[in-house]
């Protein structure tokens, strides 16, 4: 019962990604938008041309569901097709562009960095105070010990007393 109890939290959980964006075919999958102000989103399609080849392209959600769909002046969306290699080209160009900027990786790393010695600190100190604790603890069995041989401490053995009915 447990087991299905955390099968069913794992499956309502509701920050993880939906089958659609985890088994995407394409990188940009469930995450490109529609600039229309009918639908805001784009999913990937495929097509096939006359001679067998196959294009994989994306296009608006709305387009896909219910044809050409119109605004609100009453025009088609203008949005076309976008052939999926082409748009996850420009995009990881994009990024490499400017996230791998020596100046951006490199304040990233000092900062990663940071966290770790921080990290690493919090644990050090935490064992040294660990440290600490087990040898009071160790010091002060061993004075009882001294006290028990010492005979200075009597038996603490408990006794109970029984209650009478």
């Amino acid at each position: 019962m447990f087991d299905e109890v955390q099968a069913l939290l794992v499956a309502r959980q509701p920050r993880a990604k939906g089958p659609r964006l985890t088994s995407a075919p394409s990188l940009l999958g469930g995450l490109v938008r529609c600039d229309c102000e009918v639908c805001c989103a784009l999913t990937t399609a495929t097509s096939t041309s006359r001679t067998g080849k196959i294009y994989a392209y994306y296009k608006c959600i709305q387009a896909t569901k219910q044809g050409l769909h119109k605004e609100g002046n009453g025009a088609s969306c203008a949005n076309r097709k976008i052939l999926r290699p082409v748009i996850e080209k420009l995009v990881v160009e994009a990024l490499t562009d400017q996230l791998l900027q020596p100046d951006r990786v490199t304040s990233i790393l000092l900062a990663l960095k940071a966290r770790r010695d921080e990290r690493q600190a919090s644990a050090d100190r935490q064992i040294v105070d660990l440290a600490r604790r087990a040898s009071e603890a160790e010091e002060r069995l061993g004075r009882l010990y001294a006290a028990i041989e010492a005979g200075s401490i009597a038996s603490m053995v408990p006794i109970r007393r029984s209650k009478s009915v």
